[in-house]
């Protein structure tokens, strides 16, 4: 089967509800989960403008995605700073779309693209732009017409254009039009890779120490809206910010000893996270100003926090209470909902696909959800002992999640079903803590006992790498905006990266 390479332009501008129709392509505003947020972002397509923006392109996974025109499987896109190439590489049956397209002026593709599907690059000049250059010709895509373009990946309508960043926009003559993309940012959930890019050699790991404390105990990390990586540090009371680059910021939390626990991007721009001492929790601007807030009921230990991604408003876990609270952004008001079981110490909590959001009980042993009403439901009971700590959407859409005592990475469906897949970590006694999915479809956790970091595919297959700095205690665990793995180390004071 034939694979490809398209090189274009990609030009974004806010618009309104309605679809346009450019050439052969229908380029049309999103309706997923990426309408919520203040900011463009992946699964945001506008139609087209000549302006210069920061516009946000690519779907880093290998499979139908919102990167994904007229029916494409695969989406990689590289859109650095300064460079002005986007490459796309489409397979579409045995049909492909040209060989190597150059464009008109400085700018040309620097990287070849493999066969076997891995590596796209592009790597561009950076000197001068392709404005006025002569525009790339795109023969129209598959299951296009005079009258529109089939733009998803079934081959069916393209209806609401639902998460179609990385859209071709094309004239009528079907020429690439557009101009300078200035950063790189992929797919619309909040737990999804953000960038295929990575910074070098595959499963090599790099360490950063934070220098202002001998042992800050940092705990969990995310990314913020900022595209810098953002942690918390237990025993340091204050908040972490690190670039991709390396460098480290922080900010201390008004309460003291409030041991900050989890921490992730809210729908309104800001920072959330936890105060399990503190029994708060607390915002955080990407300029560093902090904001804390008491949580209603005494003794909740809040521990594992989202922000919504349909609401302007934040979920967490009560360790200590054995509820899921709710935070209302714009009345700064609390709701609190019991969970059924008696200790049940929920831990992870995500949203799911089925706009639920699901909750790992680390003391009851179970997987429940919640409705966005309050409704909760407990579904599925794993077993003593299992302790299952962390929880994520998978790139199959069911919910993978960690049990740190049974040393297993767990699988159950989005759809209610009680049914549970398991495999168990070839380490004993690793202890698997974060989880998220990486930028190349697989999940990958950390291994708190075990001082590695694991990857498991879809089908279940684990491989483990080992850090270098003994007694690491890997805890929190995400893929980055560069395309790497980053986590932190809770024993070593350390920030982690690996690339995939």
């Amino acid at each position: 089967m034939l694979r490809t390479q398209w090189i274009f332009f990609v030009a974004l501008l806010a618009v309104g509800g309605c679809s346009v129709d450019v050439g052969k392509l229908r380029v049309a505003p999103v309706k997923g989960p990426d309408a919520a947020r203040d900011r463009p972002e992946t699964g945001d397509v506008f139609p087209l403008a000549g302006a210069e923006v920061s516009a946000d392109v690519a779907d880093a996974r290998d499979v139908a995605g919102p990167a994904d025109v007229a029916g494409t499987v695969a989406d990689v896109a590289d859109a650095r700073p300064g460079e002005d190439l986007v490459v796309v590489d489409a397979t579409i049956g045995d049909d492909t779309f040209g060989g190597d397209d150059v464009l008109g002026g400085e700018d040309a593709l620097g990287g070849e693209d493999s066969e076997d599907g891995g590596g796209e690059e592009t790597d561009a000049s950076t000197g001068d732009d392709a404005e006025g250059a002569a525009p790339v010709e795109v023969p129209p895509a598959l299951g296009c017409d005079g009258g529109g373009c089939d733009t998803s990946p079934d081959g069916g309508a393209s209806g609401d254009g639902a998460d179609g960043a990385g859209d071709v926009v094309v004239d009528s003559a079907d020429a690439v039009l557009g101009s300078d993309t200035r950063s790189d940012v992929a797919d619309a959930r909040d737990s999804r890779p953000r960038d295929t890019r990575s910074d070098g050699p595959a499963n090599v790991i790099t360490q950063f120490t934070i220098t202002t404390g001998a042992n800050t105990q940092p705990w969990d990390i995310t990314v913020g809206p900022d595209d810098n990586l953002w942690f918390t540090e237990r025993t340091g009371n204050k908040i972490g910010r690190i670039t991709t680059s390396g460098t480290i910021t922080e900010f201390t939390i008004p309460t003291n000893n409030s041991v900050p626990d989890s921490i992730a991007a809210g729908p309104d721009g800001n920072l959330w996270f936890t105060e399990y001492s503190g029994n708060k929790i607390g915002r955080i601007t990407t300029s560093g100003t902090i904001t804390e807030y008491q949580i209603t009921s005494a003794g909740s230990a809040p521990a594992a926090i989202v922000g919504s991604t349909v609401t302007t408003s934040i979920w967490f876990t009560e360790f200590g209470g054995g509820r899921i609270g709710h935070f209302t952004i714009s009345t700064t008001s609390f709701s609190e909902y019991s969970i059924p079981t008696t200790g049940s110490s929920p831990t992870g909590i995500v949203f799911g696909p089925d706009d639920y959001y699901w909750f790992t009980e680390y003391g009851g042993n179970k997987i429940g959800r919640i409705s966005g009403g309050g409704t909760i439901n407990e579904v599925v009971s794993l077993g003593a002992g299992t302790t299952p700590e962390k929880i994520v959407v998978g790139p199959d859409n069911n919910l993978w999640f960690t049990e740190m005592g049974a040393n297993r990475i767990g699988r159950i469906s989005a759809t209610g079903a009680s049914t549970v897949a398991t495999f168990n970590v070839p380490t004993a006694n690793s202890q698997p803590a974060g989880i998220t999915l990486g930028p190349d479809g697989n999940l990958w956790f950390a291994e708190n006992s075990g001082n590695q970091i694991g990857r498991i595919t879809p089908t279940g297959t684990i491989t483990e790498f080992t850090i270098s700095t003994a007694n690491g205690q890997p805890y929190g665990i995400v893929a980055g905006p560069d395309g790497n793995i980053w986590f932190v180390e809770s024993g070593a004071n350390m920030i982690g990266r690996i690339t995939p």
